[in-house]
C-alpha cells in the first residue's frame, strides 16, 4: 500500500508541476467555530475517529553532515477532509472530498481531484517557518480557525555528520537521534532515489517510533533488499502531532520536519 502511495505522489508532482494556478483569494471568517479542545502529543489508547487531516511539512536537505536547503526552505501540504471520519492508520489513504475552502496563512489551498484528492499549495510560495494559521470554511464540516503553535523539529549538523554519502550494506545502518527529544513520532525509510519499475518501488527499508530513541537502527537484513552501487535517499521525518475537537469533529494537525540525505549503496 506504501508503494502505491508513493507512485501515486510521484504522478502528483508531474501534473502538478504542469497546472500551477495561483489563488490567494481572501478567506471568509463569518462561521467560525468556537470551543475548540485541544490535545497535543502521540495518541495512545482508544480509536480516534479523524474528519480532516492537516499535514505541514517544511523540507530539508542534507549532505555530509551540512544542510544544505533550499532558502527559502521547502514548504508543502496535502490536506484531507473526510466525509466519513477515518482511523489514524487511513489519514493519508483515506477516501476525502472536495468538502469546503482551505486557507494557510491567508493562501487558499487548491482541491487537487483524483488520484490523491487533496489541497495542496499551487503557489510554490508557501512560508510555513514561523506563522501556521489554518481557515477551513465548509457547509458539511464545521468551520474555524487555527493557529498551530508547534514548532518544527530540528535536526542537527551533529547528528547529520554521521550519514555521510555512502551507505554500507555489510553493517548496521544507524540514524542517530542524539539530543533530539522534543518530538511525537519520528520514523526513517530508505528507498531507491529513481525507481523505474513496480519491482523498484518495493526496495525499501522503514523504522518508526512514537517514543523517544537515541537513534534507529537498521540491520544488515534490512539493508538486503538494494544493491551495491545503488543510489538511495533516506528521508528522516520528526512529527509534533495535534488533536483539535471542534462541534464534535476531531480535525489532526501535523507538523512534519522531513530531512532528506542522497547515499549510495556499498
Amino acid at each position: 500500500m506504501n508503494k502505491t502511495i508513493i507512485a501515486i505522489a510521484i504522478s502528483l508532482g508531474v501534473i502538478y508541476s504542469a497546472c500551477k494556478k495561483k489563488d490567494n483569494t481572501a478567506p471568509d471568517n463569518s462561521n467560525i467555530t468556537t470551543g475548540i479542545t485541544t490535545t497535543t502529543g502521540s495518541t495512545t489508547g482508544g480509536v480516534i475517529m479523524y474528519s480532516g487531516y492537516f499535514p505541514l511539512t517544511e523540507t530539508n536537505y542534507w549532505s555530509n553532515g551540512v544542510n544544505v536547503s533550499n532558502s527559502p526552505k521547502d514548504y508543502s501540504t496535502f490536506t484531507k477532509l473526510f466525509p466519513a471520519p477515518v482511523e489514524e492508520l487511513y489519514l493519508g489513504i483515506g477516501t476525502s472530498a472536495n468538502l469546503g475552502s482551505v486557507f494557510l496563512n491567508g493562501t487558499k489551498m487548491y482541491y487537487y481531484a483524483s488520484p490523491v484528492n487533496s489541497y495542496i499549495d499551487s503557489t510554490s510560495m508557501l512560508d510555513l517557518s514561523s506563522q501556521r494559521t489554518v481557515i477551513l470554511n465548509s457547509t458539511s464540516l464545521p468551520s474555524f480557525t487555527v493557529n498551530v503553535t508547534e514548532n518544527f523539529v530540528q535536526y542537527d549538523s551533529f547528528n547529520a555528520s554521521y550519514i555521510n554519502d555512502t551507505l554500507h550494506l555489510n553493517t548496521k545502518f544507524t540514524v542517530p537521534l542524539v539530543n533530539i527529544t522534543n518530538y511525537d513520532k519520528v520514523d526513517c525509510s530508505i528507498s531507491l532515489r529513481n525507481p523505474l519499475t513496480s519491482a523498484d518501488y518495493m526496495k525499501s527499508a522503514s523504522k518508526s517510533f512514537t517514543t523517544i530513541t537515541s537513534g534507529l537502527i537498521f540491520s544488515i537484513n534490512d539493508l538486503s533488499v538494494f544493491s551495491t552501487g545503488q543510489e538511495l535517499k533516506v528521508k528522516l521525518t520528526l512529527y509534533k502531532i495535534r488533536n483539535e475537537t471542534i462541534g464534535g469533529k476531531v480535525f489532526r494537525f501535523e507538523v512534519k520536519s522531513v530531512n532528506q540525505f542522497d547515499l549510495v549503496a556499498d
